[in-house]
């Protein structure tokens, strides 16, 4: 991606229940959008549609926002399924990424892993690539 290029929108991209390979996010702050301020974030994603290269994510919601924040580098690579969860408030909800319990070149070759456990979570590095995984 050249300087001049602009990230393509994570939305437009993944809908809840997509799973794909987090290798890096990077909380970006507060913008202003059409429909009022809104906490940005980019998250570099592998997927199976690009499994040779890590594509950076232009990332809306508080949810990601948070995840954001408290991400350390040794949280990736990490397989993640995109859910919402309920907020306790009416109907709100809130957009995250949870840890599916699956390497990710496993991932990437047709392993789904297991249905998703919200509290699962895994380091498996061994044999890196150029990915880093």
């Amino acid at each position: 991606m050249g300087m001049f290029d602009k990230e393509p929108n994570f939305g437009e991209t993944f809908k809840e229940g997509d799973r794909f390979v987090l290798t890096a996010v990077e909380y970006v702050g507060t913008i202003q959008t059409r429909e009022g301020p809104a906490e940005k974030s980019s998250f570099t994603i592998v997927s199976r549609s690009h499994p040779e290269e890590a594509i950076r994510y232009s990332v809306l919601g508080i949810g990601f926002a948070n995840q954001a924040k408290r991400a350390k580098g040794s949280d990736f690579p990490q397989v993640v399924e995109f859910i919402t969860e309920a907020t306790g408030t009416g109907d709100n909800r809130v957009k995250l990424v949870a840890p599916v319990n699956v390497d990710p070149r496993a991932f990437l070759n047709g392993d789904d892993g297991p249905t998703l456990d919200a509290t699962a979570t895994q380091r498996v590095k061994e044999g890196a690539d150029d990915l880093g995984f």
